[in-house]
């Protein structure tokens, strides 16, 4: 009956084993990092490759169609190539050998002709010895050429020896190709015909250089192939500029054409592998510079992959808007919303970066154009600058106000860079101006939906959770006040603190406000709210006491939750107590067990703090309660008490997880002693006749008095003192 179960255990196995190595850190970031590849690849594809069509040489095409970018027209620039080969012409080289062979048959002719003459014979024999002589040299002429050699006298012999060798060598000097060989030929005949002898011998000088004559230039195919080469190198590309229409609707479709969106991939049969490398290799460049640069410089940033996805999510989207917005209204892109989220979530480091980045992705974008780039950059970085230090979303209005000013500066100065049109410049100038607004906007409107998803909180977050009319603050007033204004004291030493020593200045002093929140749900049983009230844990053991004291840190949580405060928030709740000792109690229960307490019974659960501004706050809920409790306070005594009150968090271990240093701790001291020196000032005294005076002035002027305490006012000691 168990083996029907074998496959689910190895099936849960499975999953289990999947899950594990999924949750790994490095894997995540790898998966993220492909997918960014991937979608950046294909927002960069989509906006190079509009809607695609399916055209055939010879069809009507369904629409105009406007080159998105530029290209070389491979079609003409292939058959300009081709012209420019034909027309180079083929090269020649003289043969080294054929004036020799044509010069040694001369040469063999005549000596043969001179010893026929020298034989004795008749005429008949003349005939025979012409015929064998002409058998000898199977020449293109005819015997009688032969026979004139033999009877002519010993002076046209020589004579027609000389010109025959001189006209084939003035021939075969100028150079005879095999395809104009007939051509010299008739020429070498046309200037023997002119020369001063008689018929008999011209003729015979005619035949003899035509006969023997041959081509002597050979064809130079190396050297020809590479002029053809070079003549083809040296055309200069034909291109379809981008915005140029390549075809109008109605139109019958030609090769040229075709070839033309082939190139541009426009069409649906065509994929543009090139271009697909082009792209994937530069987003690869981008994604991987971004995270080396996190990974060096923004460690704990990179360590979070929440943080790093909403980083990828910020660029996608712009990216995104980017492709719908490009070409026509390229400037209205609004890049700075990118670095404006990511300097409010963030901080300003990352910020600078993806700024670049995202410049260098949009110039792909705008096919390499220079001013997208330019403009670009500049609204990031003014952006960036401009929210550094917010202190309210009408900051994020003013920014846009400013960087719609960049913008258009920007734009106009490129336009009379670049010697743009003035109504070009204008309408440019107008969506720059758009842009600034609609970077803002869009920070506005997407703030929330990001600190909600990604459960980062932004100042401007922080700044509402200050607000005295927030529920939980104003249940906090009106119900527990002791705990309110000890929330508010240790608001204002944990602020001065953090800047001492570079944390969040605003979220110490935020987290101090709900810090103790846990407190409303039993507000009596703290000592800070039993003002003219018994103490009830002068009723209870110690070891109840502290149970009750430690669960406000419970109820802070479950508060914090109810009222969805942020992550930032709820985590200094537990951690500004950490895994202290409640003293007080302890030491109660101790004297009264001769035996001795186990000490862990009287910790807070922790975990210890976390953070800078979590040690901070803990250092400093615990300063203000000694300095409360501190009978007759001087400067000297507040900073005595505060230093002895940090050492001791130091030695109980309690700061170890908050990366914090002895010398910031010298820093926080000095902090906490002014603000606790202004707060317990001394005040002044007044003489017994002082006070006697003031009765009888405030006897005579009872009835304003009471209207004053009628209506809910108080007395004030002239020196304004509480």
């Amino acid at each position: 009956m168990s083996r029907p179960a074998l496959p689910a255990a190895l099936n849960d196995l499975l999953i289990a084993r999947v899950s594990a190595i999924l949750r790994r850190s490095w894997l995540q970031k790898l998966i993220l990092a492909t997918v960014l590849i991937g979608v950046i690849l294909s927002i960069l594809a989509a906006g190079l490759h509009p809607e695609r069509l399916s055209l055939n040489p010879g069809e009507v095409s369904p629409r105009d169609i406007i080159a998105p970018r530029s290209v070389i027209d491979r079609f003409q620039t292939e058959l300009l190539m081709s012209q420019a080969e034909e027309s180079v012409a083929k090269v020649y080289q003289e043969s080294p050998t054929v004036r020799q062979q044509v010069q040694g048959v001369i040469r063999r002719i005549f000596t043969a002709a001179r010893l026929a003459r020298s034989l004795p014979g008749t005429g008949e024999d003349l005939a025979q010895r012409a015929e064998s002589l002409r058998d000898q040299f199977p020449l293109a002429v005819d015997s009688a050429v032969i026979r004139t050699l033999l009877k002519v006298s010993d002076d046209d012999l020589t004579f027609i020896e000389r010109e025959t060798t001189l006209s084939v060598d003035r021939a075969l000097t100028a150079g005879i190709k095999e395809e104009g060989f007939e051509e010299a030929r008739r020429q070498l005949e046309r200037e023997i015909a002119a020369m001063e002898a008689s018929p008999t011998v011209r003729e015979a000088v005619s035949k003899l250089a035509s006969g023997v004559l041959r081509p002597n230039q050979e064809l130079d195919a190396r050297a020809t192939q590479q002029r053809r080469r070079e003549a083809r190198d040296a055309v200069e590309p034909v291109y379809v500029l981008k915005g140029q229409k390549i075809v109008g609707r109605g139109d019958v479709v030609s090769e040229r054409q075709i070839a033309i969106l082939n190139e541009l991939g426009l069409l649906s049969n065509k994929v543009d592998y090139r271009l697909l490398l082009g792209l994937g290799g530069i987003a690869l460049l981008l994604v991987a510079g971004y995270s080396l640069y996190l990974y060096l410089f923004e460690k704990e940033l990179f360590a979070s992959t929440t943080h790093l996805v909403l980083l990828a999510v910020v660029m996608i989207v712009l990216l995104g808007l980017a492709q719908l917005l490009v070409p026509s209204y390229r400037f209205m892109i609004p890049a700075a919303a990118g670095s404006m989220i990511v300097t409010i979530l963030l901080g300003a480091r990352p910020a600078v970066f993806l700024a670049m980045t995202l410049s260098l992705a949009l110039g792909l974008l705008g096919e390499g154009e220079t001013d997208l780039v330019i403009v670009a950059f500049l609204s990031g970085i003014t952006g960036i600058f401009l929210v550094s230090k917010i202190s309210g979303r009408s900051d994020l209005m003013r920014a846009g106000v400013i960087i719609s000013l960049v913008n258009a500066v920007a734009i106009t100065s490129l336009g009379f860079l670049y010697n743009n049109p003035v109504g070009e410049m204008v309408a440019e100038a107008g969506h720059g101006l758009l842009n600034g607004v609609l970077s803002a906007v869009l920070t506005i409107g997407s703030l929330p939906f990001f600190e909600s998803t990604f459960r980062v909180t932004s100042p401007i977050k922080l700044l509402e959770l200050a607000n005295p009319n927030h529920p939980l603050l104003k249940r906090l007033l009106l119900e527990a006040p002791g705990t309110y204004h000890h929330s508010v004291i240790v608001a204002n030493l944990a602020e001065a603190a953090a800047e001492r020593v570079g944390a969040d200045p605003l979220l110490a002093r935020v987290c101090s406000y709900y810090h103790d929140i846990g407190k409303l749900k039993r507000p009596y049983l703290f000592i800070e709210n039993q003002v003219f009230k018994d103490n009830p844990h002068d009723k209870l053991s110690p070891t109840l006491s502290t149970l009750v004291v430690t669960s406000h840190v419970k109820d802070g949580l479950e508060l914090a939750a109810e009222y969805k405060l942020p992550v930032r928030l709820r985590n200094t709740i537990p951690e500004h107590h950490g895994t202290s000792l409640v003293s007080y109690f302890y030491h109660r229960a101790a004297n009264g067990k001769a035996d001795g307490v186990n000490e862990d019974d009287f910790r807070y659960e922790g975990p210890k703090p976390q953070s800078k501004e979590a040690a901070i706050i803990m250092l400093a809920d615990v300063a203000e309660a000694a300095a409360r409790a501190l009978s007759r306070p001087t400067p000297g005594r507040l900073e005595g008490l505060v230093r002895k009150v940090i050492k001791e968090r130091l030695y109980d271990g309690q700061l170890d997880e908050s990366e914090i240093t002895l010398k910031e701790l010298e820093q926080i001291a000095v902090a906490f002693s002014r603000v606790l020196a202004g707060i317990y000032h001394p005040r002044v005294e007044y003489p017994e006749r002082m006070a006697q005076e003031a009765a009888e002035l405030e006897k005579s002027r009872s009835g304003e008095g009471r209207r004053v305490e009628g209506a809910g006012g108080s007395k004030l000691p002239p020196d304004g003192s509480s």
